[in-house]
């Protein structure tokens, strides 16, 4: 957020790295789940949030977790389960959470609770609270056929 450095999602390493924009180089590797996504800062946190939509490992009997990086320290916080394939994600500071679409796109993922018009499996939404680091209770939003990507207009 301060714009003195970058990160940098590593999808074949499975890792986040962190460089400075004085002159690129590099300051921290951060080991993440399998095949990493979208990197996304927090501007009330310290917390950066990366999906990691193939992750069969951190949760063996599903597939993608979220993980948790704190920035400024470039230290690995935690891994969250929001849902099968986790892809895009939005943060909306004012509600502090962290919204995550899961795209559940294998058919190995849960099946969806409606069919659509288009071809594919139904993905969802779910959310972290940015304070617990935990999910939402209750809070799944089924969408459209493979939600890739996601944005949240803040009201101020």
């Amino acid at each position: 957020p301060d714009e003195t450095e970058y990160s940098i999602s590593c999808q074949r390493s499975n890792e986040l790295r962190f460089f400075r924009t004085q002159n690129d180089s590099l300051i921290a590797v951060i080991p993440t789940g399998k095949y990493p996504q979208h990197p996304h800062y927090s501007m009330t946190t310290d917390y950066l949030f990366v999906t990691c939509m193939e992750d069969d490992k951190t949760y063996p009997t599903t597939i993608g977790s979220v993980s948790v990086i704190n920035y400024k320290t470039h230290t690995f916080i935690k891994s969250i389960y929001t849902g099968f394939q986790p892809h895009g994600s939005a943060i909306d500071e004012n509600e502090k959470k962290v919204f995550i679409a899961n795209r559940n796109v294998s058919h190995k993922g849960p099946a969806p609770h409606h069919n659509s018009n288009c071809s594919g499996r139904n993905g969802y939404l779910t959310a972290i609270d940015i304070n617990t680091l935990e999910l939402v209770p209750g809070y799944k939003a089924e969408m459209s056929v493979d939600p890739y990507y996601i944005a949240v207009k803040e009201h101020h």
